[in-house]
């Protein structure tokens, strides 16, 4: 994936910072099967805004978390992305980084913003076995008030790291008939080797190719559930606990969990093993897990209803009313803010 680049590095330590911004004339090798620029496309240059941003050199980084993510318009072949990266807090190793996409129509002199996403990178050293690297600090471009909340941001996502498992959780096993609107019939599963074209100059597969393959598992199994075509609306946090090594061998596993009226919420896990092993899945560890967010769409490719999931077993209930329950909270939240 090739760019025009520019931007500046600004000055560090203590001081005010720049951001980049990547520039890609978008083509047909960018679009989905509807005309439309690939949902794992715009991922992988947003990972790539924030993995270029000047200020990680000379270090190397690797994606740890993507907070939630949001698809407001699509992003068309002929249009001009313009992906920019800022830095938003910086920790001792970490740095976070806000991305906006915006499409620019040069025939027609317009711009849209198209995405927006907020990573976190870990920095590491360029000299091998990679130690984690201390990050040069920022002063905030915020005023203290607003670097206080990104602090306690910080804290509240390190406590949530620490306590969640570190033991893969499968998916339920669902050997009942399988019938539609299940989340059996729709569940999907890609499997990908990590070629060297994927990688850093390390040999870690990058963030981006990652979350490409889960846009596309989350698709089909998307497809597969509404019958009819299909875009991501937008994805919940993504958290990565460990580096893919080149030759790895990654699963994508995508199931539907809940419903709305017009969305379809599914549930993205990414583990990952090595061949030639006389085991492989024995070592079989989770890469990442991640929610996506579809909208169906009808032949004039304006939303639809969406089908309903049919709910089979005690946990696939809990699991619904789990996600109901945080969905009917945001969209509480959301009526309260703009005063409905």
């Amino acid at each position: 994936m090739k760019y025009d680049k520019y931007g500046s590095k600004g000055n560090i330590e203590g001081q005010s910072l720049s951001g980049i911004t990547l520039s890609k004339w978008m083509t047909g090798d960018d679009a989905n099967l509807f005309g439309f620029v690939h949902g794992g496309v715009i991922l992988q240059m947003v990972e790539e805004a924030g993995r270029e941003h000047p200020h990680f050199q000379p270090s190397v980084t690797a994606l740890a978390r993507v907070e939630r993510t949001d698809f407001h318009k699509p992003l068309k072949v002929g249009q001009v992305a313009q992906v920019h990266g800022e830095v938003l807090f910086t920790s001792p190793h970490s740095i976070k980084v806000r991305v906006e996409v915006w499409a620019e129509d040069v025939f027609k002199g317009t711009k849209q913003l198209t995405n927006q996403a907020v990573l976190w990178y870990v920095a590491f050293s360029t000299t091998p076995p990679h130690p984690v690297a201390q990050v040069p600090q920022i002063t905030s471009p915020h005023d203290q008030g607003i670097h206080q909340k990104e602090l306690l941001d910080y804290q509240t996502l390190l406590k949530a790291r620490k306590e969640r498992s570190t033991i893969c959780e499968e998916f339920e096993d669902l050997s009942y008939q399988v019938k539609p609107q299940t989340p059996a019939y729709s569940e999907s599963q890609s499997i990908q080797i990590v070629h060297p074209s994927k990688c850093t100059p390390h040999m870690f597969c990058r963030g981006g190719w990652t979350m490409y393959w889960m846009d596309e598992c989350a698709g089909v199994a998307a497809a597969k559930h509404c019958g009819s075509m299909v875009v991501t609306l937008g994805l919940d946090a993504i958290d990565f606990t460990g580096r893919v090594k080149m030759g790895s061998v990654v699963e994508c596993t995508a199931r539907a969990v809940f419903t709305s009226a017009k969305t379809l919420l599914l549930k993205v896990i990414v583990d990952v093993y090595q061949m030639g092993v006389e085991d492989p899945l024995v070592d079989k560890v989770r890469a990442a897990e991640a929610y996506f967010r579809f909208v169906a769409l009808d032949k004039e490719m304006r939303a639809r209803s969406m089908p309903q999931l049919k709910l089979v077993t005690e946990k696939e209930k809990e699991t619904f009313e789990k996600y109901r329950l945080e969905y009917e909270a945001q969209k509480h939240n959301i009526m309260r803010f703009s005063g409905s």
